[in-house]
Formats: structure tokens, C-alpha cells, sequence
């Protein structure tokens, strides 16, 4: 009972619910919406009072139903996570939307360096629901692992492409998942680590910093029995930053590797996609897909305020090739990506992003630009913002994960319950063949 109400809580807190009634449905801004009807509690409560028998709303009505059970076949979902937040020195808040509300707006973020706007510094481009927080905050970090692991995330993939590890954050986390099975939650999210720049120096780090001293090794996701890290294996197959030292056998043997895919590369049947520049998205290796809030075709992600660039924002629409501001709030492409994975069904889908937040600001092609992410629209996160979507994308994550993984109750088998005596006075043999769980 305790791990569903800790569920319970965590996951409606934030699903803008402002009531619920006996019969299958939901108000929210004085609307009424059906989510379940005719529904027998014997097929509801199938499997138990658990995340999945949670029902949700976002702001533009729309919802999503229990699960009932899961679809034959292991389905993981991983997500990008970013460790970077307070982490590069930098002292002042500088937020992307509120440079744009401004009278010169655009002209101060992207032609002008001033004190409002300065070249080099890091941007949001919108603020986060807790704050401009640090990303070592254990607070912040407990609310994501638990947020995740209601949406049904089953690991989180650090962004280390840029070869700096940000140990504190890392260990925090990793610290933080133990900690969290500790206390007895279930199917908390595990991690991995995503290199690419100086990819062979950063596994042997991470190897000697982590893996061959088992630290935190609660934290840690398999793949194929043993621990997955993104990353080259061989010297020579990435050589943008020299040569590097071969890894040992030692490490070859220990983890299980994918390659690191670019979205300008072969598609490598061996790689995990962190972003696509085609779409539909294919899928690698008969493994795993990729699926993105936004992506950026046509980068940087600032062209598109700036020179009408058709990167795929928030709004993309697929069939006209054109976005859509005005969905941008409700997340057209990211469904479309949503719906080619759950048609792909491959055994892995790994989601971008969580909670990148910032880029850096920088003179390019005769202009300043933010590469990654530039406002709203423009940008890839799917964590919880002040205004704007508010939590519609944690919604829509957490709606089409179960899509992917699971069976609707109102699809699902009919489930017969069954009355049982157990004597109190008994060992806990007796209670093995109570099916139920709460």
C-alpha cells in the first residue's frame, strides 16, 4: 500500500485533476471528461491498486486510461537526462522568453552582445516548474526519479557527448536510485551513460569511477546481462579526436555497448538514437527507435525564430511540413513520433529529452545563436515548466508509455477475483496464492 501512494501522489500532484467522480470521469476547468465507462472493478483492479489503475488529464483535455496489463515481450523506455544545470560557473539567469517579450527582443538575443543579452553565457529557454535549480539538488532529483518511474521510464541515459562526466550530479542520482529501492520503491529508473567526444578516455573513467569498484551498482542498467554504456569501441572508428588508447579486454567484457548515432550518420544497426532527422524515424538494429519532442533538421534551433529555418518544433506537422505555433503547447510532433514507435513496436524506445533547458550562446554564420534549444517552441524537454505546457508532455509521456507497454483495461482479458480464508495465526505460506496486490 505504501509504494501505490507514493505513486498516487507523485503522479496526481501533477496532472491538473481538479476532481473526480464515481463514474468514469474527470472535471478539469469546469469540463467534464469521460475517461472510463462500463468499466467492471474486476477487470479495473486487476492486477492490484498500483500506478497503472491511475487515470490522467492535461490542460487541453485530453486523457489517458489504466492499464490493465502488460503486452507480451519486454518494452524498455529510456530518456535522455541532462546533468548541466549549475554545474559550469555560470551566476546569472538569463531566460530566453522574457528576452524575446522585450520591445527589440530578437535583435538583443541574436545581433546584439549586450549586458541584456551577452555573448558566451547559457540560456533557458523557459523556466523549469521548480525553478532554475541546480542539478545536483537532491530534492529536485528525487522528485524526477519518482516522477519517471510513475510514467513508467525504465532508465535514464546521461548526456556525457561533450566529455565532461559531471560527477557530482551523476553520483547524486545514482546515489539517490539506491537510496529510492532502499526505501522500497519499485522500478525506479536505472542509468547508463552516453559518450562521444573523447568517447574511449570517458568509458575508462567512468569504468574505473563506477563499474570496477561496483559503486551504486543498484543504479545501474543491463542490457543483454550486463551493464549498457554508449560509446566506440575500436580506435578507429571515431577519430575526430585523434587516436585514442584502445580499451582493455578487462572493460570490452563488462559492458554491453551501443554506438553512439548522429543524426547526419548511417544508421548503425548497433547505435542508440539519441535524435532523428528523418522521419518516420527507422529503427536500429531491430532494437530500439527514437522518439523526440522537437529536433532540429535545419540547426541551429535559433534559425528557425531568426530565418524561418523549418526545424521541427513542438508543432511540426507532419503532413504539411510546417509548425505550428499554436500546437506547439500541445505536442503534435511529439505524438507523431509516438505513434511510428508504438507502430514500429521495437523491444526499446529511447526518448529525448527530460530536462535540457540551456544552450549556449555563440556568434555563428554572421549571427548569435543558440544550437539545441532556443524557446519554447524550439526546444526539447519534456519535464514540467511554469506557464506555458505546463505538465501536458509529462502527461503525454506517461500516456503513450503505456500505449507502448501496456494492454487498456477495457482491451484486457476479464479478471475473475476470488475470495480467500488465511489464518492470521499461520506463517505467510498461506497468503502465496493471493494473486491481488496493493
Amino acid at each position: 500500500m505504501v509504494r501505490a501512494v507514493k505513486g498516487l501522489f507523485c503522479f496526481v500532484a501533477l496532472s491538473l485533476l481538479a476532481g473526480c467522480t464515481g463514474n468514469g470521469s474527470v472535471k478539469n476547468g469546469g469540463k467534464q471528461y469521460e475517461i472510463l465507462t462500463d468499466l467492471d472493478p474486476d477487470v479495473y483492479y486487476a492486477n492490484g491498486y498500483t500506478n497503472n489503475t491511475l487515470v490522467g488529464i492535461d490542460q487541453f483535455g485530453r486523457t489517458f486510461e489504466a492499464v490493465a496489463e502488460a503486452k507480451e515481450g519486454k518494452r524498455d523506455v529510456g530518456i535522455f537526462y541532462f546533468c548541466t544545470l549549475g554545474q559550469h560557473g555560470f551566476k546569472t539567469i538569463y531566460n530566453v522568453e522574457e528576452i524575446l517579450k522585450m520591445e527589440n527582443g530578437v535583435d538583443l538575443l541574436f545581433h546584439q552582445d549586450t549586458e541584456v543579452a551577452p555573448n558566451g553565457e547559457a540560456y533557458f529557454w523557459g523556466e523549469p516548474l521548480y525553478g532554475y535549480y541546480n542539478s545536483a539538488d537532491i530534492w529536485v532529483i528525487r522528485k524526477h526519479l519518482k516522477l519517471l518511474a510513475c510514467a513508467g521510464v525504465d532508465f535514464l541515459v546521461f548526456d556525457v557527448t561533450n566529455a565532461v562526466t559531471y560527477d557530482v550530479v551523476t553520483s547524486q542520482i545514482m546515489r539517490e536510485i539506491c537510496n529510492l529501492v532502499d526505501e522500497g520503491f519499485e522500478n525506479v529508473p536505472k542509468v547508463a551513460f552516453y559518450t562521444n567526444a573523447y568517447s574511449l578516455n570517458i568509458i575508462r573513467k567512468l569504468y574505473d569511477l563506477y563499474y570496477k569498484p561496483g559503486k551504486f551498482k543498484e543504479s545501474w542498467y543491463y542490457l543483454d546481462g550486463k551493464p549498457m554504456i554508449v560509446g566506440f569501441t575500436k580506435p578507429e572508428d571515431h577519430t575526430d579526436f585523434g587516436l585514442l588508447e584502445p580499451l582493455s579486454e578487462e572493460i570490452l567484457n563488462f559492458f554491453t555497448f551501443m554506438r553512439p548515432q548522429w543524426p547526419d550518420k548511417p544508421v548503425y544497426e548497433d547505435s542508440l538514437p539519441w535524435i532523428e532527422w528523418t522521419y518516420p524515424a527507422p529503427v536500429h538494429g531491430d532494437r530500439v527507435i527514437n522518439v523526440c519532442v522537437a529536433s532540429h533538421p535545419q540547426l541551429p534551433m535559433s534559425f528557425s525564430i531568426t530565418r524561418g529555418a523549418k526545424n521541427w518544433g513542438r508543432g511540426w506537422n507532419v503532413g504539411t511540413q510546417e509548425n505550428e505555433s499554436e500546437n506547439a503547447t500541445k505536442g503534435t510532433f511529439f505524438q507523431s513520433t509516438w505513434d511510428v514507435a508504438i507502430e514500429e513496436d521495437p523491444p526499446m524506445v529511447f526518448v529525448t529529452g527530460w530536462n535540457e533547458w540551456v544552450a549556449g550562446k555563440f556568434e555563428y554564420e554572421g549571427e548569435y545563436v543558440l544550437v539545441d534549444c532556443a524557446n519554447m517552441e524550439f526546444s526539447r524537454d519534456a519535464e514540467m515548466m511554469k506557464g506555458g505546457y505546463n505538465d501536458a508532455f509529462y502527461i503525454q509521456l506517461a500516456a503513450n508509455i503505456r500505449r507502448y507497454k501496456g494492454i487498456s483495461v477495457k482491451n484486457a482479458a476479464p479478471f475473475k477475483s476470488q475470495k480467500m480464508t488465511v489464518n492470521l495465526d499461520n506463517d505467510f505460506s498461506e497468503w502465496e496464492d493471493v494473486k491481488a496486490v496493493f
